[in-house]
């Protein structure tokens, strides 16, 4: 809908994965940390990994959840299709 309505000439101001904005938000709440010391991981390449590189930080795939079935040359495929190849990998987020 957001893209609809910048076609025809309205103003928008995405927010969210993957938008910069998104990511920019969640280093200001963790300010005293620097860059260089913060992963963002997701289960998503087009979403949260591309984010996370478009922001110029790193990031960490779970294996679990939407890509949890997918092969590592579809992982290859996606990161390449989105320029957006993992600094991470780990099987499944546990506490």
């Amino acid at each position: 809908m957001a893209l609809a309505y910048e076609a025809l000439g309205g103003p928008v101001r995405m927010f969210g994965k993957p938008h910069p904005a998104i990511y920019r938000h969640a280093q200001s709440l963790v300010s005293s940390i620097a860059a260089d010391r913060i992963v963002f991981i997701g289960d998503s390449i087009e979403h949260d990994i591309a984010g996370a590189a478009g922001a110029g930080l790193a990031s960490r795939l779970v294996r679990t959840g939407v890509l949890a079935t997918r092969s590592e040359d579809d992982l290859a495929r996606l990161s390449g299709e989105h320029g957006a190849p993992p600094d991470f990998l780990m099987e499944r987020l546990t506490l």
